[in-house]
């Protein structure tokens, strides 16, 4: 089984990185429940210095997450 690792690079995603982490939360729940990926899978959000209030979604998402990471 492969251990799938997601980069999503952000900058002011504010907007629209709420359904982006859901998306991605449903797609990495579904692929490890059908063992197509290992549960070490991870997905990485990266923030280039957005100004918009993206990077404390990112770190509200990775508290609530145990896939993703800041």
């Amino acid at each position: 089984m492969i251990a799938l690792a997601v980069v999503i690079p952000c900058f002011n995603e504010k907007a629209v990185l709420p359904t982006t982490i859901e998306r991605l939360d449903k797609l990495m729940g579904q692929l490890m429940e059908d063992v197509l990926i290992a549960p070490a899978s991870t997905v990485t959000f990266v923030d280039d210095g957005s100004s918009d209030g993206t990077w404390s979604l990112i770190q509200e998402a990775t508290r609530k997450k145990s896939c993703f990471m800041e």
